[in-house]
Formats: structure tokens, C-alpha cells, sequence
């Protein structure tokens, strides 16, 4: 299995990469992306230009969602990571590991951004299904990549403190760049979607879609084509968020929104056969300080590494 930002964290000003996982789990949804060179972080963006580096704004996000309501926020930005052996991600008290049989292993040790409440969270994902083997070039020059790496997963989600033990579906992917996000991919709308017998996903740019058809037998296939046009709505911000996750899948109800700001809306929508889980991202946008004043508010600064 690929190991994107662990095996050869980014190096260069500017350049970021992160790993992304997301857990459906009776009425419980978790999203748990480690960064490195935050692209949500307005201190990288102002420092990047002085030659600030990745490994020096490293940060972790963890949302946990409980029937559509969130129940916990915490995106904690650290000044360091650790990679050991190529295959173990630590930031600050976070670890992130790929371990035997190609098992995604998830230890969450944080604060929450408001409050400073503490937050455990554990989260394993054994593979159902990998994606293909080489990311997918996005943008010009293959200077941004995608990684669908294991598109779909049984994963356990254990929150001590909070009595929460369920199992469910899972989804881990990578992305990286040799330049700021917003220089080559000005936005995307990405949604994956879990079904009894396997995963879609897609990610929607402005010229092209990719697509993520993932079986569990554990065949992937990867197709890319023009765009697809479908209804959406404006979120508070004026983003415009589907209507429906995918319009392949149209027995989908209406999509709610998880998380709402100028530049980025999260969306799910379920049925007792489906999950679907997306987003929408104007990576523009953040480039107002008003957006980045945002960001502030929502980011815990720790101080140790």
C-alpha cells in the first residue's frame, strides 16, 4: 500500500500533503485528516512566502457527527511531526499507522478547539477494498496528486470517555502537492458513497471527474470523464452544494449539511443502504483574511510537538 506523506513527507514552501479517513458507523460519522503543511492554517499561508515549511504546520482534525448533529470539533495545529519506519505519522499526541495486513490504525489524543475539552478516539480500518496502486495527477505537470487508497474498509470507532463503540464502513485517502492547493486545483466537489456491495467515489473538478468504483471483492476500477451537471443548492456562504450526493444514486435523500464557511461545505446524506458523505471546497477563498480570520477561531494552537 502506497504511503503518501508518511514514507516522504513534503518538503518544499508551500507544498502540503495529508491523509484522510472517514468511519460510518450506526448513527455515528468521524472524519480524521492528518496534515502536514495545514492548507487550513493562515499562519502557513502567511509564512509560506518567507519560506516556511510543511513539517513546521502540521495539524490534526477530528469531527464526530451523531445523526447529523456534530458532537465534537478539534483541529489542533502543531510546529513539528514525527515519521517513523515510513509508516507511522505522529502529531503531537496523535498517531496515525499502517500496520499488518495493510490495517489503517487511527489514535486520536487531542483538545477540542472551543473549550480545550480532551478528546480520545480510536479508529481502525481493515481493507474491503484497495484503489489503484499509483495516485491520479490533478492539475498541470502531475504538481497535485489524489490517492483513493483504500476506498472501502470495515472500521471500528472507539471513543472511551464517551461510551461510543460501534463498527461500520471506512474510507482512507491521501493528497499532496508541490505548491500551495489553491495555485493549481481552484476548488473541487468530492463525495464518496457506500452501498451493501461497494463504494463510489468522486471527485468533480472544473475540466474533468474522476471516479472510484470500488467492489467488495475487492476490484477497483478508476474511469475519468467530462464533468456531471446536476442540481444544487447555495449554502449560507453561497457555495453550491448538490442537492444529492451523486445523481447516479438517486434514491438518496436531500444532503444536510455537517459544516458550513465561506470555502468549504461537508454534506451527508443516508439511507438504511446507502452513506454518503461529500464536500465542497473553493480553496480560493481562503485567501481573504476574513476566511483566515475564521480559521483562527476554529484551530487550537499547541504548543508541543
Amino acid at each position: 500500500m502506497k504511503r503518501l506523506a508518511v514514507a516522504d513527507p513534503p518538503r518544499r514552501p508551500g507544498a502540503y500533503a495529508w491523509l484522510y479517513t472517514d468511519v460510518c458507523a450506526g448513527p455515528y460519522t468521524a472524519v480524521c485528516i492528518f496534515l502536514v503543511g495545514s492548507i487550513f492554517s493562515p499562519r502557513y499561508a502567511a509564512r509560506r512566502r518567507r519560506g516556511g515549511l510543511p513539517l513546521e504546520h502540521c495539524a490534526v482534525n477530528f469531527a464526530l457527527y451523531r445523526d447529523g448533529r456534530r458532537v465534537c470539533w478539534v483541529l489542533s495545529e502543531y510546529a513539528g511531526a514525527t515519521v517513523r519506519d515510513g509508516a507511522t505519522l505522529g502529531i503531537g499526541g496523535s498517531v496515525l499507522r499502517y500496520g499488518g495486513g495493510d490495517t489503517v490504525q487511527i489514535e486520536i489524543r487531542e483538545r477540542t478547539a472551543v473549550g480545550g475539552r480532551p478528546v480520545s478516539a480510536f479508529l481502525t480500518l481493515v481493507p474491503l477494498a484497495y484503489g489503484p496502486v499509483e495516485p491520479v495527477a490533478l492539475g498541470r505537470d502531475g504538481t497535485h496528486l489524489w490517492h483513493p487508497i483504500v476506498p472501502r474498509a470495515v472500521a471500528h470507532l472507539v471513543l472511551p470517555d464517551a461510551g461510543i463503540e460501534a463498527t461500520g464502513l471506512g474510507y482512507h485517502d491521501a493528497n499532496r502537492g508541490d505548491e500551495p492547493l489553491a495555485d493549481g486545483i481552484p476548488g473541487w466537489q468530492w463525495s464518496r458513497i457506500h452501498d451493501r456491495h461497494g463504494t463510489r467515489v468522486s471527485l468533480r473538478l472544473a475540466a474533468a471527474e474522476l471516479s472510484v468504483d470500488a467492489r467488495s471483492s475487492g476490484v477497483s476500477t478508476v474511469t475519468v470523464g467530462p464533468p456531471v451537471v446536476e442540481p444544487t443548492r447555495a449554502s449560507g456562504w453561497g457555495l453550491r452544494v448538490p442537492v444529492r450526493p451523486d445523481p447516479a444514486v438517486p434514491d438518496l435523500p436531500r444532503s444536510r449539511v455537517l459544516e458550513s464557511s465561506p470555502f468549504y461545505v461537508r454534506y451527508e446524506s443516508a439511507t438504511p443502504g446507502h452513506h454518503a458523505l461529500g464536500e465542497v471546497a473553493d480553496f480560493r477563498r481562503f485567501a481573504s483574511p476574513l476566511v483566515r480570520w475564521m480559521a483562527r477561531v476554529r484551530t487550537r494552537v499547541e504548543r508541543v510537538a
